[in-house]
Parts: C-alpha cells; sequence; structure tokens
C-alpha cells in the first residue's frame, strides 16, 4: 500500500517531454463561497510526472487528442542547496503511476473504440 500517494481529476495544459520523463500541467476546478456567499471558482494548475513508459508512449501518441485525465501516483519530497543563495530549496514531486482519460477533444461520447483498442474510449487507464 502507497502512504504518500494522490489522486487529481483535471484538464490537461502542457505537455513537456523531458530527459527520460513527462510533465503534465493539469487544471483542475473548484467552487466555494465567498465571505459574502457568493459563489466563486478557482483553477489550481498541479504539474505532475511521467517516467512511465507505456504511459508516456500512450500520451506522445493522443495526448493531444485527451481534454481530461484523472491521474494518481506517489508524492516526494526532495531538496537541494540553491547554487546563488545557498539557500535550501524544498520540493514536492508528484510522479504518476496510473492515468485514465475522462474525456477526449472532438470525439463523440459514443465513439466506436479508442486509440488503445477498448470499446470504451474512457475506459482506458495504465
Amino acid at each position: 500500500m502507497l502512504q504518500n500517494t494522490f489522486q487529481i481529476v483535471g484538464n490537461i495544459g502542457k505537455i513537456e517531454e523531458l530527459n527520460g520523463a513527462m510533465r503534465l500541467s493539469l487544471a483542475s476546478n473548484s467552487r466555494y463561497r465567498d465571505e459574502r456567499g457568493d459563489w466563486q471558482e478557482r483553477t489550481r494548475w498541479n504539474s505532475v510526472t511521467v517516467f512511465s513508459d507505456k504511459i508516456r508512449s500512450f500520451l506522445k501518441s493522443h495526448g493531444s487528442d485527451i481534454r481530461s485525465v484523472m491521474v494518481r501516483g506517489e508524492v516526494y519530497d526532495d531538496s537541494y542547496t540553491d547554487r546563488e543563495t545557498g539557500e535550501i530549496v524544498y520540493k514536492v514531486q508528484l510522479t504518476v503511476l496510473q492515468l485514465d482519460v475522462m474525456s477526449w477533444k472532438n470525439r463523440p461520447a459514443d465513439a466506436a473504440s479508442s486509440p488503445a483498442g477498448n470499446d470504451d474510449p474512457d475506459d482506458i487507464a495504465f
């Protein structure tokens, strides 16, 4: 069982290829009432990293066709010393272990098949 886990449902913003990895920007929205009682919407951007060859290959082929995903994975914290200031910088890395397509761009809800060969285009999980 994983101890430090996360799950994010969001729209894909940007997909960056890195050396041996990919970085995804995911936008997730939430609604809340402000101090006056009016509904407000907040968009949070999360950066997640993908190391899995299978998920990276899928995203290379179909990433531009995907609107929203649900990703699950592990949370890692790390630190390093800034070369210019000498201060310790702390960071949190979200590493994707599973990706589920929630919706596709420009694809009817009753599409016959998905790029992975499943009958349900929203049922692609890695």
